[in-house]
């Protein structure tokens, strides 16, 4: 859900082993770390999830916490 909000030029979510892939973001799920290579940014599941939201990290953690309630 997220990946499409930040990778916009992706449509379609590709998977092979522990990698995610949309457009030219990729995300290993087991280890947490993503790649934007198209610009660049890269970081861990806090980052990314901040970055979609449009949070910091505090407000990231928020996030995920409530989507596991």
């Amino acid at each position: 859900r997220y990946a499409r909000q930040i990778n916009t030029d992706g449509n379609m979510i590709k998977t092979h082993r522990n990698e995610m892939m949309c457009g030219s973001l990729h995300m290993n799920v087991k280890t947490g770390l993503w790649n934007r290579f198209s610009s660049g940014e890269k970081g861990n599941i806090f980052d990314f999830i901040a970055l979609a939201t449009g949070s910091d990290k505090k407000g990231a953690l928020d996030t995920l916490a409530s989507e596991l309630k």
